[in-house]
């Protein structure tokens, strides 16, 4: 059984924050705040058993994190899904997706787009940011084509089999007044009129159904009349807005927008991960990331000083996107920010549920060297990361290549327990970043804003990596 050791990197290089880092943070953080990340998402849905792949890469220790291990034994995970794409996926051909759901057979992404193209054929037809195609055909529905006038975040299945919820930042709806959040048929587009929240004063980031509750994040300060900051809970039949969650996110970084960018529920819905646009959750400290005790609806007893204000100036904030595992036991957050040796910028690190406390530290950390990471995704055997990095593995320097360092380009698979990088590397368009991830039991879904992956196989802005 081969076993892969930790190499010397020797004493960190000293570097200033590297000039096309800041440039493409800048251009982040000024694409973000047009349309927002959050990226993704949208990932739930249960995983399937996959094929068994090797360890190519070592355990990466930050300058500061604990240490995670020595070794990672490639004979006891490493299932990965297939690094070639189906043929299958319609061809999205403008702007970029972000979102995925299937319901049946059907399989539906979101996004900003209006042309999305048959496999298999030469014509463009128009869509409104939402589009509905055939399961392994890819054949798009001539039924399920509603007008949504802005940018689609998150498309969650209602788990009637016969509807959907979207939620992003629009207004309309079939040309009617809808804001933020719709209920439709999956097979007509039409909205039911019965879930009739009321309006959000902003947009919603992400969604999720947790013990007969719609809980909704994003960036609004009030549903209808009544204030709720950042999150809210919906009776998912009418709508109604429920009593819990209900916590005041404050103190937003350099005078920005308060925001949850993105966010996560453990899946028995006790509790709630979020990164965002704050700095305090009911008055405690909780910098640009705080867990919700949901059951109490209150902030839990878990505190980081990881994710303080440093890095890139041109960040408003640096987090990108948190997932956690299918067990609920950890979660994975992915940020941007360009290269620090003080604070988890450009960096994809491992934290314990349970732990409680203040300063807590992360399990494991796998830097990108000062490149972005955009979404992540988790499985039983694999943490997915995507963005516009070239390489994980990679601390201690800026935008350079230092010891043990692993070419990535756009996409890595981790080993959960250690942060080891398997030998899985399709390779992708880099682009601004992977949108969103969505695991289902075909296999890893990937939206992007870039063309072709996998030794460029043109795959414009969707794919479909199989199990």
């Amino acid at each position: 059984m081969h076993r892969w050791t930790v190499p010397s990197f020797g004493p960190p290089r000293r570097h200033d924050v590297d000039r096309r880092s800041e440039r493409d943070d800048r251009q982040m953080e000024s694409h973000v705040n047009d349309r927002h990340r959050t990226l993704g998402p949208a990932r739930r849905v249960a995983a399937a058993a996959v094929g068994f792949a090797v360890l190519a890469a070592v355990l990466v220790t930050a300058p500061f994190a604990t240490d995670a291990g020595a070794v990672a034994d490639a004979g006891q995970s490493g299932q990965v899904v297939s690094a070639t794409p189906v043929a299958w996926t319609p061809q999205v051909t403008n702007g970029y997706v972000r979102t995925f759901a299937e319901v049946g057979n059907t399989v539906f992404s979101g996004g900003s787009f209006t042309t999305v193209q048959a496999p298999g054929t030469a014509t463009a037809e128009s869509r409104s940011n939402i589009v509905a195609f055939g399961k392994g055909t890819g054949a798009l529905s001539t039924t399920f084509q509603p007008s949504i006038n802005g940018e689609i975040f998150k498309i969650l299945p209602s788990g009637d089999g016969q509807t959907i919820f979207v939620a992003g930042g629009f207004s309309t709806v079939n040309g009617q007044t809808v804001r933020s959040i719709v209920k439709l048929d999956a097979t007509t587009g039409q909205r039911v009129t019965a879930f009739n929240p009321g309006a959000f004063d902003g947009r919603i980031h992400d969604m999720f159904l947790r013990n007969g509750k719609l809980i909704v994040t994003g960036r609004f300060n009030k549903v209808g009349s009544t204030a709720r900051s950042l999150t809210a809970g919906l009776d998912p039949t009418t709508g109604a807005l429920q009593a819990t969650p209900n916590l005041t996110f404050t103190e937003p970084r350099r005078n920005g927008t308060l925001n949850i960018y993105s966010a996560d529920i453990t899946p028995d819905g006790s509790k709630m991960i979020a990164v965002g646009n704050f700095t305090k959750i009911n008055g405690q400290g909780r910098y640009q990331i705080g867990m919700i005790d949901l059951a109490n609806n209150s902030v839990a007893d878990w505190q980081t000083n990881q994710y303080g204000d440093g890095c890139s100036k041109s960040n408003e904030i640096y987090m990108r996107d948190v997932e956690f595992s299918r067990d609920g036991s950890y979660f994975v957050v992915v940020t941007t920010g360009a290269y620090s040796r003080t604070y988890l910028c450009d960096v994809a690190a491992r934290w314990n549920t349970n732990a409680t406390g203040s300063n807590l530290m992360p399990e494991w950390t796998n830097y990108s060297g000062g490149d972005t990471f955009t979404a992540v995704a988790i499985t039983d055997d694999t943490v997915y990361i995507g963005g516009h990095q070239n390489y994980v593995n990679n601390p201690y320097v800026g935008d350079n290549v230092a010891a043990g360092a692993v070419p990535r380009d756009g996409l890595a698979a981790l080993d959960p327990r250690s942060g080891a990088t398997y030998s899985w590397n399709p390779t992708r368009e880099r682009g601004w970043g992977v949108y969103g991830f969505e695991i289902t039991n075909d296999g890893l879904w990937i939206g992007s804003d870039t063309e072709r992956l996998a030794g460029g196989q043109y795959r414009p802005r969707q794919a479909l990596l199989p199990i």
